[in-house]
C-alpha cells in the first residue's frame, strides 16, 4: 500500500494538456487549490517532466498530438493516479480509459470546481486506500464511484448524471452535449433511470 503523504506536504501534479489557454487554465486553478503544479503541451514533453516532477497525479488530455489515444495512460496507471480530459460526447473513450486504470474523468470544456474535486478525490484515493470508506463522507453526486471493472452502462449512467447536473436538468443542452437528437438523448436518460429529470 503507498503510505499516506504528510499533511504538511504539497502534493505535485502535472497537467498535459495541447491547447495553451486551457493549459494554463488549469495550471493557474490548481495552483490556486495550493498544489504544486508542472505542465506540458506534449507526450513527449510530459516524458521529460516526469523524472524531474515525480507527480503524483496526472492530468492528462486524451487527444495529444504526438501519441496514441491511450499510450500515456498505460505507461502511468500503474505508477500513479491518471485524471483523463476528454471531449464531450466522448462515453466509450471514457469507458476504455477507466478500464485501462484512469482514476477519474474530465468532460471538456472543465468545470473548475469539479476539476478541483475530482483531483482532490484522486490524491486522497492514493493515499488512503487502506482506509475503511466512512458513510459520513459520502462522495458528491458528480463522483464517479464504481466498484468492480466499470461496465459501459455504468460509465454512460454516470456520464448522462453528470450531464444532467451541469446543465440543471435541461435535457435539450444534454443531447447538444452528447451530440445526438433529442429523441436519442431521452431514450438514453428514461434508459438510465432519469425520467424525473426536468425537461426545459
Amino acid at each position: 500500500m503507498t503510505p499516506e503523504k504528510p499533511a504538511d506536504t504539497q502534493s505535485t501534479v502535472l497537467v498535459v494538456e495541447d491547447d495553451p489557454v486551457l493549459n494554463r487554465l488549469l495550471t493557474r486553478q490548481l495552483a490556486k487549490a495550493g498544489h504544486a503544479v508542472g505542465s506540458a503541451d506534449t507526450w513527449a514533453g510530459a516524458r521529460q517532466r516526469l523524472p524531474i516532477l515525480q507527480p503524483d497525479l496526472v492530468l492528462l488530455d486524451m487527444k495529444l498530438p504526438d501519441s496514441a489515444d491511450f499510450l500515456p495512460l498505460t505507461e502511468l496507471a500503474a505508477r500513479m493516479p491518471v485524471v483523463m480530459l476528454t471531449a464531450y460526447g466522448n462515453v466509450t473513450q471514457a469507458v476504455e480509459a477507466m478500464r485501462l486504470g484512469a482514476a477519474d474523468y474530465l468532460v471538456k470544456p472543465v468545470d473548475l470546481e469539479e476539476l478541483e474535486r475530482v483531483v482532490q478525490r484522486a490524491l486522497d484515493r492514493r493515499y488512503q486506500k487502506g482506509a475503511s470508506p466512512d458513510a459520513s463522507q459520502a462522495a458528491p453526486p458528480d463522483s464517479l464511484v464504481l466498484t468492480g471493472e466499470p461496465t459501459l452502462e455504468a460509465i454512460e449512467r454516470e456520464y448522462l448524471g453528470r450531464l444532467l447536473a451541469k446543465y440543471g436538468g435541461n435535457r435539450r443542452q444534454v443531447a447538444e452535449a452528447l451530440g445526438v437528437s433529442e429523441r436519442t438523448a431521452y431514450r438514453m436518460l428514461e434508459r438510465h433511470g432519469y425520467r424525473s429529470a426536468g425537461e426545459r
